[in-house]
């Protein structure tokens, strides 16, 4: 199966490509090598995988990690200098599938691509689409309008209810049972709080007017109007 993996390596060190090229076809695996801002295009990467250096001149990293993910969903490590976790969970929040810091050998970086892939084959994507709103349930992220979207762990999973069943009314009672495992607590508050934020946060980042809306008095489904 690993024959099957190609690779984009993005960095701007002609060196450390080379070098690392050398390793990766030494197992089979072709390898397509991008050292300037000049030779990317970003409507043209067609591998399985993507190696990029976090400070390749002139490149916006979470733009393309993104634009790989609504597009191409090519596997992707981040080569990365970071120690800070707050960036790095935003790197993985983007759509890296994983990322190395330093120091490290190419040696560690073939290591790691084999952990990527391995994990991506056996974790396949599940991606659901609403107007522009893009849900990886696989990888916990959302995106809407081509941009990452920040929700809380109860709004990503009260808007994953809701976008896989976009034409089915769900009522506030399943709703609370599907966000706090059952109903015997039922508490109205709660999740009219959590779906008023979650309904103003789409509708400030996205491009349509109404993305959830009431139906009837007590349940809410998506707004396919």
């Amino acid at each position: 199966m690993l024959n099957q993996l190609t690779v984009t390596l993005i960095h701007e060190d002609p060196k450390f490509s080379a070098q690392l090229s050398a390793l990766l076809e030494s197992h089979q695996m072709p390898v397509t090598t991008i050292s300037t801002i000049d030779d990317l295009d970003e409507n043209n990467i067609n591998t399985s995988m993507i190696i990029i250096h976090e400070t390749f001149p002139r490149l916006n990293l979470k733009k393309l990690l993104i634009a790989n993910k609504l597009h191409r969903n090519a596997l992707t490590l981040v080569l990365t200098n970071a120690v800070s976790g707050s960036y790095l969970e935003s790197l993985l929040d983007s759509g890296a599938d994983d990322y190395l810091t330093r120091p490290y050998t190419i040696e560690d970086i073939y290591q790691k691509l084999l952990s990527v892939y391995r994990n991506g084959i056996l974790k396949p994507r599940n991606i659901y689409r609403f107007k522009d709103i893009i849900l990886d349930t696989t990888t916990r992220s959302a995106f809407i309008n081509d941009q990452v979207l920040s929700l809380t762990e109860k709004e990503f999973k009260l808007l994953t209810v809701l976008v896989k069943q976009p034409y089915q009314p769900h009522s506030n009672t399943a709703l609370f049972e599907k966000l706090w495992g059952n109903a015997i607590y039922e508490d109205q508050t709660s999740l009219i709080a959590i779906m008023n934020s979650l309904i103003h946060k789409l509708n400030a980042a996205g491009s349509y007017d109404h993305y959830i809306r009431k139906f009837g008095e007590e349940s809410y489904m998506m707004d396919v109007r």
